[in-house]
């Protein structure tokens, strides 16, 4: 019997140790384990009168989600504890967020690390103690809504801190946080014909490129818009050789507004390469440009005589300068006292290509010897074509000098009678001759007609004394261009005497 009891002792013995064992070892468990309680605090303005969410997650020190917990309450509460309980001894990161459900804003707080880090990288741990609670506040920072676009809006970039984006984009920023935000100084539009947007402002103010600062968020005013304004310009390309044309370089002007281009009107250039503006003689070899007309290339550009020239400039634009040329003829005598010199046409600025005609008058008791200079010859009539500076002097004599006779009324010798011609060779090509006779002082015209009575050249038109005389026609009109095979009518009118010839020219 008393063995019976030992044994009944002996196993109740056991079974009480080992209830206790395992009590305590449970006991062991519960206490390696500890709580976070989070305060987090939402404030501000929400409109609306939604219920608001909470979330709270625990990450481990390498960033692995341990634990995450939602809680709800309603719109007017500021602050809401979050508990997370069972959590294994240790150090963790907690992040915190905040909405209002159903979200009327997307975030209205901005999700945070502890400690009011906005990213992991300014994130700071918490130690959890056995048996223990680890008591933190979170406090959140309402959403910043910074929209930045641009006027026009034409999907431009920007920059923010370095980055580049396209316009219109909404960031979520912190109240105080400093951003350098920025834009180029221009942007072309290629599908607008290349015209440019040049900035002109930011609206809020500040230069290109500058530091903003977010402000705090107002009472139903979550988001605020950056505005970069830039103004249409287009491009005006001013092409000219001579001039001192305005604007002098190619530039941008504002769009679809009067823009006024000129140059001078004259300009002399000299053989040396410089050159004088406005002036009506030139004593030395030059060419005198004339302005003559612009011609554009663009929408609206202005093509015409004016100058200056305003027009609306609608896109980009090249305006051209055209010129003509002139040079110089200084035809003169070598003694004004003997003869003169006339011109047709007149003036010392001949248009280039133009045919001159030149006539030696003598006076009385003085006959014509020769031209000199740019060209040497002896017959009084003389015919110059107009493609650089000329300088020609008719060399005077007394008649004695000369072989000629006074012109001082008939002497023997003299002709008796007007007469006219027939111009030697005839037909002819390229040039004819054509001989008439003056038997008394006064002025002569020979001129050159078509059949149908269109008067083509003037090949005299001056005061001669009496005598024989020659003229050359080389088969021009009046401008210098060469004329058709044809018959032609030879003219000389003296007073009341005329004089007609037939001419025919073969070619």
């Amino acid at each position: 019997m008393k063995c019976k009891c030992l044994v009944f002792a002996l196993i109740l013995c056991s079974f009480v140790c080992g209830f206790t064992q395992d009590k305590k070892d449970s006991v062991a468990r519960v206490n390696a384990t500890g709580s976070i309680k989070v305060q987090v605090k939402a404030s501000g303005n929400v409109p609306g009168m939604e219920d608001k969410s909470w979330e709270v997650t625990l990450y481990s020190t390498g960033w692995q989600v341990v634990k995450k917990e939602t809680n709800f309450s309603s719109a007017s509460k500021s602050s809401q504890d979050v508990i997370l309980r069972d959590v294994a001894v240790g150090q963790y990161y907690v992040s915190a967020w905040a909405a209002t459900n159903p979200n009327y804003l997307s975030h209205p707080w901005l999700f945070e690390y502890y400690n009011n880090s906005p990213d992991q990288g300014g994130a700071s741990t918490i130690q959890v103690n056995a048996s223990d609670t680890t008591r933190i506040t979170m406090e959140l920072d309402q959403t910043t809504y910074i929209t930045i676009a641009t006027n026009p809006n034409k999907g431009f970039q920007f920059t923010v801190d370095g980055k580049a984006y396209t316009a219109p984009k909404t960031f979520e920023w912190r109240k105080s946080d400093a951003h350098t935000i920025g834009v180029n100084e221009y942007y072309d539009l290629p599908s607008e014909n290349n015209i440019r947007c040049y900035f002109r402002e930011w609206r809020h103010g500040g230069s290109r490129v500058q530091s903003y600062t977010v402000p705090s968020p107002k009472f139903f005013q979550f988001s605020d818009t950056l505005v970069a304004r830039f103004d249409y310009k287009c491009k005006l390309d001013i092409v000219s050789k001579y001039g001192n044309p305005k604007p002098k370089a190619s530039d941008w002007y504002p769009a679809w507004q009067n823009v006024t281009i000129s140059v001078e009107n004259s300009v002399i250039q000299y053989s040396d390469g410089t050159f004088a503006f406005r002036k009506a003689s030139a004593g030395k070899d030059s060419v005198r440009h004339l302005f003559d007309r612009w011609t554009g290339t663009g929408y609206g550009s202005y093509s015409g005589k004016n100058n200056p020239a305003t027009f609306l400039l609608n896109a980009n634009t090249v305006e051209t300068a055209l010129w003509k040329d002139q040079f110089p003829l200084v035809a003169q005598s070598n003694d004004t006292s003997m003869g003169t010199v006339s011109a047709n046409p007149k003036g010392v600025w001949q248009n280039r290509d133009t045919t001159v005609v030149l006539t030696a008058v003598p006076k009385k008791g003085y006959g014509f010897v020769k031209w000199e200079g740019s060209k040497t010859d002896t017959t009084k009539i003389l015919s110059v074509k107009m493609d650089t500076s000329k300088t020609l002097t008719a060399k005077f004599a007394p008649s004695t000098a000369v072989g000629e006779k006074p012109a001082t009324g008939l002497n023997p010798g003299d002709p008796l009678s007007f007469e006219l011609y027939q111009n030697y060779p005839n037909p002819f090509n390229p040039s004819t001759k054509i001989r008439f006779d003056v038997p008394e002082p006064g002025k002569v015209t020979i001129e050159i007609f078509m059949l149908m009575g269109k008067r083509l050249k003037v090949l005299a038109e001056t005061e001669y004394a009496p005598g024989s005389y020659r003229v050359t026609w080389d088969g021009t009109d009046a401008h210098g261009q060469k004329v058709g095979s044809g018959i032609y009518i030879c003219r000389m009118g003296a007073g009341s005497n005329v004089k007609f010839i037939k001419l025919s020219l073969i070619k």
